[in-house]
């Protein structure tokens, strides 16, 4: 949410504040919950509980912009308002999910591996915070309703979580073993406050020929999602890396056209 707002005819200072402007805080305030009690649900062993109040906290994460912008009650109280649930349910909620989860059998070494990837989160937060005054890459800027500067954190947070579902959904230890979760989640931290260029998808213009195409994919992901829903959604998390080389060529391709 961003912006400041118009005043509206027949709002006056003494008519008190708009409901439109409470609704997209409301939002958030509901995903911020949500990334809390993530928290609480790891702290008691309910890491499936958890899993679904980090995913809720990203659907509200999603929606509060939109609502606001629809309802023009966008805020720059609503801008901080976000960028603290971000921290605390796509920054703080992972690092301590996995850490319980699995890190804290690392010795000396897992719980700094989660202050690493609490860290990086809060960089990358102000990083993107500062991107309006001009202060990121200026390529990037030029062309930032294509892409975000590295992963965005809800995207890193889903990532973070990737082997937790692959443990649940497939019978392997590898997937649970603390030296492989520290070394994903490290790359997952380095992802976050890198300068890969990753794709905004929702400013994406995909040619017609893939139309198709993706719809089959998406109808063939929710028919494992349907018949095993840990595996789909670690599938997703992968095929999320795998968009991560194409951004690269595509923001690549469009800066050499630019000069």
């Amino acid at each position: 949410m961003a912006g400041k707002i118009k005043k509206q005819k027949g709002e006056t200072p003494s008519s008190g504040l708009p409901v439109r402007m409470l609704i997209p805080n409301m939002i958030t305030i509901a995903g911020l919950c949500a990334g809390v009690t993530a928290i609480r649900f790891a702290i008691s062993g309910n890491f499936t509980a958890a899993i679904f109040a980090i995913i809720f906290a990203a659907l509200c994460d999603g929606l509060d912009g939109r609502v606001a912008r629809m309802l023009r009650g966008t805020s720059q109280f609503g801008v901080e308002l976000d960028s603290l649930a971000d921290m605390v349910s796509f920054g703080v909620a992972p690092a301590v999910m996995v850490y319980l989860w699995t890190l804290q059998d690392l010795p000396r070494f897992g719980w700094t591996i989660s202050l690493v990837y609490v860290a990086c989160a809060a960089l990358r937060l102000a990083r993107f915070n500062t991107r309006a005054s001009g202060e990121d890459d200026p390529k990037l800027v030029a062309t930032n309703k294509q892409f975000f500067t590295g992963v965005p954190m809800p995207a890193a947070a889903y990532l973070a979580l990737t082997p937790l579902f692959l443990s649940k959904g497939v019978d392997e230890a590898f997937f649970t073993q603390p030296i492989v979760v520290a070394v994903f989640f490290l790359v997952v931290s380095g992802l976050m406050v890198s300068r890969i260029p990753t794709f905004a998808f929702k400013s994406m213009h995909l040619p017609y020929y893939v139309t198709l195409p993706l719809l089959i994919g998406v109808a063939i992901w929710m028919s494992i999602l349907m018949s095993d829903p840990w595996v789909a959604l670690a599938g997703l998390g992968f095929m999320y890396l795998l968009t991560l080389p194409l951004s690269m060529l595509r923001y690549w391709r469009l800066t050499r056209q630019k000069t």
